[in-house]
């Protein structure tokens, strides 16, 4: 029998903590992480490394606040580990905190992104064969930031409709409102910022990046699907049997995308 209206669903027993952690110009970084109680000890430390997802934003003065996800207890439940990043950029520590990660200090934003991942390896929450991030629209830009700036540090990585070609962003859909958020590429100096972390300019030839998921929707109003669909470039042709393209539809975005999948599996 279904539950009547108003009563209490069975949820997991598990616990949130809030971490700090210190970037790596000394900010503080805070990040909240959810994980069965069965799985911490006394003190609240991790048993054992699990899998984990860390999510991120770090823009445009948005706040991650706390909320309820029936997603996340589902991950959580099943044995993993769930981390969100409160990373500069954002507004949960007010303006200030958002204009430390804009313009031409965007790159406080993937370095607390990577702080934040070192700390659950060394406290043994995760292991970088373990750890996936995930991040969309402006967290698209920060998962492909890791996916090239720190592809040892994870797994995995769902990247869903980025911005990833940052000198040609604003040339397309709401791209040219949000110059000054990232800055303009029409700009030398500003120019300069952009090529400084733009993933599709960071792709090294031969490198072993995670296995990574892109997803774009043709409907998005606000990151043009043509924006991600060219970036980065696969380094190594995978085999056919790793490479893949799929119809999906989102009933969130009320589009239908396609998601392109491009895996690598080597020895660690």
């Amino acid at each position: 029998m279904g539950r009547p209206p108003g009563a209490l669903a069975d949820l997991p027993d598990v616990v949130v903590q809030q971490v700090q952690v210190a970037s790596t110009d000394g900010a503080l970084v805070r990040a909240f992480v959810v994980a069965r109680r069965d799985a911490l000890d006394a003190d609240g430390r991790p048993h054992a490394p699990a899998p984990t997802v860390l999510y991120g934003y770090g823009g445009f003065q948005i706040s991650l606040d706390p909320a309820y996800s029936a997603t996340t207890l589902a991950w959580v439940e099943a044995g993993g580990v769930y981390v969100v990043a409160n990373l500069r950029g954002g507004g949960e520590e007010g303006e200030q905190w958002h204009r430390d990660g804009m313009r031409g200090v965007k790159q406080h934003v993937f370095d607390d992104f990577h702080a934040v991942a070192e700390h659950l390896v060394a406290a043994g929450w995760t292991s970088p064969d373990r750890l996936a991030c995930w991040g969309g629209s402006n967290g698209g830009l920060l998962v492909g930031a890791a996916l090239t700036q720190r592809p040892d540090l994870f797994a995995a990585v769902v990247c869903s409709a980025p911005l990833l070609d940052m000198v040609r962003y604003q040339r397309f859909g709401l791209g040219v409102t949000w110059t000054e958020e990232y800055g303009d590429a029409d700009d030398p100096q500003e120019l300069g910022w952009l090529l400084g972390y733009s993933p599709y300019h960071r792709v090294v030839d031969g490198t072993a990046y995670p296995a990574t998921l892109f997803t774009v929707f043709e409907g998005d109003t606000r990151v043009d699907p043509c924006t991600p669909a060219s970036s980065p470039r696969p380094c190594r042709p995978p085999p056919p049997h790793r490479c893949r393209s799929v119809r999906c539809s989102c009933a969130a975005r009320g589009a239908s995308g396609t998601a392109a999948v491009r895996c690598r599996a080597p020895s660690r």
